[in-house]
């Protein structure tokens, strides 16, 4: 089972970056390794790391968002964008996204009062779009320095 929970202290923060940046090739994201960088240091100044803990305590998922999203440069706060998530291979599963959605919407009510919707950008795979159109909205596709990105609005359970 994993444990989820926001890295709220310093070594918790650390151990989720770290985790996430051990995995970098493995995020599935287009972006350059500044880019990914920035990402984590935006999430950290916003206290927006969930990490999920196995039973020994290793940080074996992560989630990376702020308040406000990059299209509008991150003005209107009501809006999460959700910027990396990776889950270890072997914990991959409806069971542990699902508690780890559940455990994202909970920290959001507790301490972003108003928000109102989550966004995301993926790869415009048809893999993709399979996998994200039974919660989320594919808003638009735009060309990134990075490359084409799909931009979603993930329609959460209130």
């Amino acid at each position: 089972m994993i444990v989820w929970s926001i890295a709220s202290t310093e070594e918790e923060q650390a151990d989720g970056a770290m985790f996430l940046c051990r995995n970098a090739e493995r995020l599935g994201t287009p972006f350059k390794w500044s880019t990914v960088i920035h990402l984590l240091i935006y999430t950290l100044e916003d206290n927006g790391l969930l990490i999920g803990k196995d039973e020994s305590g290793a940080v074996v998922s992560a989630v990376a968002y702020t308040a406000g999203a990059e299209d509008d440069r991150y003005k209107d706060r009501a809006r999460i964008q959700v910027h990396l998530l990776y889950i270890e291979d072997r914990w991959r599963g409806g069971a542990v996204l699902l508690a780890g959605y559940r455990a994202l919407l909970k920290h959001l009510r507790q301490s972003q009062a108003g928000w109102r919707e989550i966004v995301f950008y993926a790869g415009p795979t048809e893999e993709n779009r399979r996998r994200f159109r039974k919660r989320a909205e594919l808003l638009k596709t735009v060309q990134r320095p990075s490359g084409e990105m799909d931009f979603y609005l993930f329609v959460p359970l209130r």
